[in-house]
């Protein structure tokens, strides 16, 4: 048995046990989109902030949404689900 072979069969035994969730591609995928969402919400933020330079509102979003995304497990797919549909909802009321 090889190394990998050895590594697959713990992290498959890992996983039957519930120690390890699994990812799979579309997880991978959901994550990273996620995350450029919250990106651009930031990227989006700030920039309203060097506008409205007396608010600091925007400022104090920019610390949440940043919070919210280093907060969520990548191995919880309801929490990424949930915080992708948030992000999306305000970067839409941001652009109306």
């Amino acid at each position: 048995m090889t190394d990998f072979e050895s590594d697959l069969d713990w992290l498959l035994e890992a996983q039957v046990r519930g120690e390890v969730a699994a990812w799979r591609l579309d997880d991978v995928a959901e994550y990273d989109s996620m995350r450029e969402l919250g990106n651009e919400l930031i990227a989006t933020l700030c920039a309203r902030a060097l506008v409205d330079v007396a608010s600091p509102a925007n400022l104090d979003e920019v610390a949440q949404v940043r919070e919210a995304l280093l907060a969520v497990d990548g191995f919880d797919r309801a929490k990424v689900r949930h915080l992708s549909a948030a992000l999306s909802r305000r970067l839409w009321e941001l652009q109306q």
